[in-house]
């Protein structure tokens, strides 16, 4: 299969991160494409299929840095740990949820609970993703107050 230069799928990276719940994401140049199940994936292709996928860089946890300016990127915290964390910018983080809402047949997005589903519990990342979320839902309910259910304060 040829793959032409200005094609979204010639520079796809895919990370599997594994905790708190194992995801794939999968990014090109412009950012991220698609985040999926890494469970579901197995569950259809087999028994550890995505351990076994060398393509696949492997990932311990997704890490929110607020001033990131690159869609994603591997960083390493400690010399002695032998998978590093998936480092994410807030232009990520955005199009994480707004590809959850189209796959939840309620399309919302709950805090601090759906933010479980990417982040362990109580750590700087979850804490950051949250104010950062905030922030992004009250700018959006200064800017169409007519759009929200509730009042914010």
């Amino acid at each position: 299969m040829l793959i032409a230069d200005n094609s979204p799928l010639r520079d796809v990276r895919i990370y599997k991160v594994f905790h708190p719940h194992p995801m794939i994401y999968s990014f090109n140049r412009d950012g991220l494409m698609h985040f999926a199940s890494a469970t579901e994936h197995d569950r259809i292709e087999g028994e550890y299929a995505t351990n076994n996928n060398r393509v696949i860089r492997k990932c311990d946890a997704l890490y929110f840095d607020n001033y990131q300016r690159e869609p994603v990127r591997e960083i390493q915290f400690f010399a002695n740990v032998q998978t590093p964390n998936l480092s994410i910018s807030p232009d990520t983080l955005i199009r994480i949820i707004s590809l959850y809402l189209w796959t939840t047949p309620a399309h919302a997005f709950e805090t601090p609970r759906d933010f479980r589903l990417f982040f362990e519990n109580d750590n700087y990342s979850l804490n950051e993703a949250e104010r950062l979320f905030k922030s992004y839902v009250d700018q959006l309910a200064k800017r169409f107050p007519d759009k929200c259910r509730e009042q914010r304060k």
